[in-house]
């Protein structure tokens, strides 16, 4: 199959379920033509940690992986150790409550903050920190 690129390259929400974002992101990057561009929106960490999560459901053996949080930094180093310059876009502010559903924990849902705003939770424990990463060949 030839190799193809394009001038704009979509990735939505599944980066989390890699353990390891360097081949993925490799990928991606590869699919970019040279004056295109690339954009990922998931969960990123804005704090210099990568979080790697595993869920059992209490009455289950079964681990289960996909909620990974790879922090912005992560994301950058490796955009500019492939040749590319990756920046975040709008982080994302939901207008909207969502409620807890009992039914279903790893279902997303809304909790307000002090300050009124919402943030975006799920039976993890985790916070949901969405943004757009846009990626684009350097100079």
């Amino acid at each position: 199959m030839p190799k193809q690129q394009f001038d704009i390259v979509f990735l939505n929400g599944v980066i989390g379920i890699f353990d390891d974002l360097s081949k993925p992101l490799e990928h991606f990057c590869s699919l970019i033509a040279p004056n295109g561009r690339g954009y990922i929106w998931a969960g990123f960490n804005p704090y210099p940690l990568d979080v790697f999560i595993k869920a059992r459901a209490t009455k289950s053996e079964h681990l289960e992986s996909g909620w990974n949080m790879h922090s912005r930094q992560t994301a950058l180093q490796l955009c500019e150790k492939l040749g590319f310059q990756g920046v975040f876009h709008n982080d994302f502010e939901i207008g909207i409550d969502l409620p807890r559903r009992d039914d279903d924990y790893l279902r997303s849902w809304t909790i307000r903050l002090e300050d009124g705003k919402r943030a975006i939770i799920n039976g993890l424990g985790l916070v949901h920190y969405f943004s757009l990463l846009e990626i684009k060949h350097k100079g």
